[in-house]
């Protein structure tokens, strides 16, 4: 039986959850070609086994290690051969997602270097502390952001690549901030539309925007109480 992933291939996946991501969908889709020079078909019904399990390992990696970019998983049949294109189609549009994130990063990596060498005197770097607290809230909204009903596909699109940005940037030394303060447009847009249906994902927007205050009132040597960034969500909120 082929099989498409090595026994310690789950032990050699980078540490970042994006380029861990992309690893996944180019060996899956490295197979798909091999498979395809191989026997002239990409979709063979005696490899969906080996599509089934690539399926089942993203799935629990993304639910322990969250990706924080909107994607829905294909809709499996009885058709052995359907399944196996549907699998790899999925594959194939999520790498071009994930790309387009380690595209982000290393547009910010290259970002940092010319203000280092510019002499900008200002920069932002969040601690561990703070790098979990929104790496948590992050999680918690990718779910709450995906089980809203009434948030429409392209907003949730929006949102979720504004998650995964943020995610990107949390181990990095910023420049500016300004993407992640974008988070406050967001909660006024969600808490209007979608009033007490919204409120939980408002409150995990607050945490982060809480934290990003922190990180730059810090930066800034300012006190970060001098300002309560709360009470701008509160006010947005139904009464």
């Amino acid at each position: 039986m082929t099989e498409i992933f090595t026994d310690d291939f789950t032990d050699k996946l980078p540490a970042d959850a994006v380029l861990a991501g992309y690893t996944i969908c180019e060996t899956v889709l490295a197979f798909n070609r091999q498979r395809l020079q191989e026997t002239g078909q990409s979709s063979l019904i005696e490899d969906q086994h080996a599509y089934l399990n690539a399926l089942a390992l993203f799935e629990v990696y993304s639910e322990t290690h969250p990706l924080n970019i909107r994607f829905e998983l294909p809709n499996l049949g009885t058709d052995a051969g359907n399944n196996s294109k549907a699998i790899t189609n999925f594959f194939e549009k999520l790498k071009a997602n994930l790309n387009e994130l380690i595209v982000q990063q290393k547009l910010s990596d290259f970002r940092r270097n010319y203000a280092d060498k510019f002499n900008k005197t200002t920069s932002y770097k969040f601690t561990d502390e703070e790098r979990d607290r929104v790496k948590n809230a992050l999680h918690e909204l990718r779910v709450l952001v995906g089980d809203l009903d009434t948030l429409a596909e392209d907003q949730k699109t929006r949102l979720m690549n504004r998650l995964g940005k943020i995610h990107v940037d949390m181990n990095l030394t910023l420049s500016d901030l300004d993407h992640m303060w974008g988070l406050l447009g967001d909660a006024f847009v969600v808490s209007a539309k979608h009033g007490k249906a919204g409120r939980l994902i408002v409150e995990r927007l607050y945490q982060i925007i809480n934290t990003v205050w922190r990180v730059q009132a810090r930066a800034e040597g300012i006190n970060p109480r001098s300002v309560n960034p709360v009470r701008l969500f509160r006010d947005s909120w139904p009464k």
